[in-house]
């Protein structure tokens, strides 16, 4: 009973949760961790995570490679993530904002529950 309970919950909180791998790049003479936390604040971001350390790509420029989680607000993801785009684009420090995919965090969790299934 306490572990449906548990499952239902996580459902609940997982529903319409995205995933977005993403490369940022900044001005170093900008802190990062001010430009991340700018961007956890944007609405309906969950979760910014740094998935390497950032890299120098010159003497006023470094990369980052992130993992955002969001819940979209607006009438579509795409959308949502568009919107994302120009406005972390405009946060002070950030020269460009360019993603990788877009993943359904829900769907690869059924999936993975899937595989697993399927090898016992």
């Amino acid at each position: 009973m306490k572990e449906k309970l548990r499952v239902l919950v996580k459902e609940v909180i997982e529903e319409g949760i995205f995933e977005i791998l993403c490369i940022l790049t900044t001005n170093r003479q900008e802190n990062l961790t001010n430009i991340l936390t700018d961007v956890r604040a944007i609405k309906g971001i969950t979760t910014v995570t740094l998935r390497k350390a950032a890299a120098a790509v010159s003497e006023d420029k470094e990369i980052a490679q992130l993992k955002i989680k969001f819940k979209p607000v607006g009438p579509s993801v795409f959308r949502y993530v568009k919107a994302l785009q120009y406005t972390i684009k405009n946060i002070n420090g950030v020269l460009d904002f360019e993603y990788d995919k877009i993943i359904d965090v829900q769907k690869r969790a059924k999936l993975k529950a899937k595989r697993t299934a399927l090898k016992k």
